[in-house]
């Protein structure tokens, strides 16, 4: 998904979908490869990471829930510049290993 904000703008707070493969099916063995919901309600951390043009504008705590959504307040320097800012997901699961989810979501950030 595509999000639209102006220069400086703050609100509303970044809510993005976090999906992951489906469990291969159990009684056929076979793996549909249909996207479902990431369950983030069990991660010790997240963090959204903002790229844009390759150089990194934020590494940032944000909130994740049992349906797959993540929650994050923009911060002062976030929409400053115009552009195109790529979004990704970095998850520390309770097990002490990192995932990273790159997201095709994207926030247009415009004058």
């Amino acid at each position: 998904m595509k999000y639209r904000m102006k220069v400086g703008d703050l609100e509303p707070a970044l809510r993005v979908l976090v999906m992951e493969d489906s469990p291969e099916d159990v009684l056929t063995g076979r793996n549909p490869r249909r996207k479902v919901p990431m369950p983030l309600d069990t991660a010790q951390q997240v963090n959204v990471v903002g790229t844009m043009d390759d150089t990194v504008l934020f590494n940032r705590a944000a909130s994740g829930d049992a349906s797959g959504f993540v929650m994050m307040d923009w911060q002062a320097p976030d929409t400053d510049e115009t552009g195109t800012i790529r979004l990704e997901v970095k998850v520390l699961w309770d097990t002490d290993r990192p995932q990273t989810v790159p997201l095709d979501d994207t926030v247009v950030v415009y004058d």
